[in-house]
């Protein structure tokens, strides 16, 4: 089912957690469902009950609960219904400013609900099955990375006893590393639009085969926003924080996985040799200017 700019919604939310979900509709009517294939058809035929009640199309509202929602996603597409996953941090101030302290998960459906109807949120948009597979690989990757660099912290401390198996083991992931970087050209040599973004990518200065990647994965937006709205959703758009005399701009919110991969491109961009480091410069400058010897710490 797709949507409109101008379309209007009926509401559903629901507090997704590992054991079960807690639905609530616009109707108002609160139901506890198991979170099992079970529970996930209830879900669905709700949705379709309120469409069916209302003559609107259903838009069922949930909060990222460390993966414990994919599930939930996952019916919801199949079934052809639109859904919207909006950020924790949205719901949780919504509360508080409404003085609502207490916290079960019937409230917390109830905070989403009122939320999605006040701030009317937009369907989230699924990305396509060859970036959720690039997503997949690179999340991997990260996890792989991290372990490689806990074995590698432990070689200037361990014995003459543990050496050789830490070893084995940086040696066991770096190779599994390394045959995911292969599955990944493998899939953008698949993909023609996912190579020509790539590519086009590289042709920036400093952007490596992992800042491509990273972008690719977790930011697919990029080919149809803004610059201004790009830098949002890597993190880093300056947000001013002006209070009185005082003037002061500071980057927030955004993608830390975008903004983390972004960084060593950033590091690349500035060599001496490259056009791109006075204008770095400049904007560091201006964003950051240093301190005089009085001025207060």
């Amino acid at each position: 089912m797709t949507s409109s700019p101008t379309q209007s919604y009926v509401y559903l939310a629901v507090d997704v957690a590992k054991g079960g979900l807690e639905v609530l509709t616009a109707a108002p009517q609160a139901v506890s469902l198991p979170h099992d294939e079970q529970g996930l058809a209830q879900l669905v035929a709700l949705a379709q009950q309120e469409q069916a009640r209302t003559g609107q199309v259903a838009l069922v509202v949930f909060e990222p609960t460390g993966g414990d929602e994919r599930t939930v996603q996952a019916a919801l597409t199949n079934a052809g219904l639109l859904w919207a996953c909006v950020p924790a941090k949205r719901i949780r101030a919504h509360g508080e400013a409404l003085g609502w302290r207490a916290k079960t998960d019937r409230i917390d459906a109830r905070k989403i609900l009122d939320y999605a109807q006040h701030y009317r949120p937009e369907p989230t948009r699924l990305p396509g099955a060859e970036q959720t597979e690039l997503r997949a690989l690179m999340d991997r990757r990260r996890k792989l990375i991290h372990y490689r660099s806990c074995e590698q912290m432990l070689l200037d401390k361990c014995t003459a006893f543990e050496r050789p198996w830490i070893e084995r083991s940086i040696g066991e992931l770096q190779a599994q590393i390394d045959a995911l970087e292969s599955a990944m050209d493998e899939l953008l040599a698949k993909s023609s639009d996912l190579a020509a973004r790539d590519q086009l990518l590289r042709t920036i200065k400093g952007v490596g085969k992992v800042a491509s990647w990273t972008i690719l994965a977790y930011m697919a937006e990029i080919a149809t926003v803004s610059r201004q709205r790009a830098a949002a959703l890597a993190g880093l758009a300056p947000y001013n924080q002006d209070s009185g005399q005082k003037q002061a701009a500071h980057i927030s919110g955004g993608r830390p996985v975008v903004r983390q991969g972004l960084y060593m491109a950033a590091i690349a961009a500035v060599r001496p040799n490259l056009p791109s480091k006075p204008s770095i410069n400049a904007c560091a400058k201006k964003a950051n200017p240093p301190k005089s010897p009085s001025s207060p710490s």
